[in-house]
């Protein structure tokens, strides 16, 4: 017989799991009605001062919200009117590449937001993340 614990350990992944397919269908839910990056090429080379600008602001936002690791930044030429960031439902930030260096800090906060979301259970929430990129504008 299972001891009390492995049965609440049992119970939490199930719960983690639960969360993880409710997530995934909110981002599939999501991408079938927002305007998307994914069908961008990716781009492998852009400006060192963009490059500069999303190391820096991943590494000052990632710290403020005690992420453990960085996620993966692709840089993606999107077509106008495409959003200037998205988080994959992988967890791959995409930046779109025709951003300005003054741009990008806000965008990968507000991607970042995402990720820290996604790692709590909580379903994607715009108005959150863009409250949360506007309060550490300046501070990547």
């Amino acid at each position: 017989m299972s001891s009390l614990a492995e049965r609440l350990r049992d119970v939490e992944q199930a719960e983690r799991v639960l969360r993880a397919a409710d997530l995934a269908l909110t981002f599939s839910r999501a991408e079938a009605q927002a305007p998307s990056l994914t069908h961008a090429a990716r781009v492998w080379s852009v400006p060192v001062a963009l490059e500069q600008a999303a190391a820096r602001a991943a590494r000052v936002v990632a710290a403020r919200l005690g992420l453990q690791r960085l996620p993966e930044i692709r840089w993606v030429r999107g077509r106008p009117g495409d959003p200037r960031g998205q988080l994959t439902p992988e967890g791959v930030v995409l930046l779109h590449a025709g951003m300005t260096p003054t741009e990008v800090p806000e965008v990968v906060a507000h991607e970042l937001r995402h990720v820290w979301q996604a790692q709590h259970g909580i379903p994607g929430d715009e108005a959150d993340a863009a409250a949360f990129a506007r309060e550490l504008r300046g501070l990547a």
